[in-house]
């Protein structure tokens, strides 16, 4: 079995204490299992994919978000936000995900 972590927000703008406590807590364990577990076609390569980049996230560089965005064919947003935009930004990320949910599906085989 995985080893469990709890990962902790750290940002440089903390836009409020108790809402990142909050999302600590509430996010749960990550069971590290998981990052070895191999994925057969990841569901970007069929489907339709959004990518929220966060401009001023020190967890995982900018450019490297805008490569995978790329990579993944997704439609690109950038927001000047930390790592955790949900907090920081939330009327941004709701706009994407709302563009999201608008954008036309493409047809998918019935079995």
């Amino acid at each position: 079995m995985g080893r469990y972590t709890l990962a902790r927000p750290r940002h440089r703008r903390n836009p409020c204490q108790v809402s990142a406590n909050l999302l600590a807590a509430k996010q749960g364990p990550i069971n590290t299992k998981s990052f070895g577990e191999r994925i057969i076609t990841a569901a970007w390569h069929s489907r339709p994919s959004w990518y929220l980049r966060t401009s001023e996230d020190h967890m995982i560089d900018p450019e490297a978000q805008a490569a995978t965005a790329r990579r993944m064919n997704a439609t690109l947003t950038s927001v000047p936000s930390s790592q955790v935009a949900m907090l920081a930004r939330p009327q941004d990320v709701v706009a994407v995900i709302v563009k999201a949910v608008a954008a036309p599906r493409p047809a998918v085989a019935q079995r």
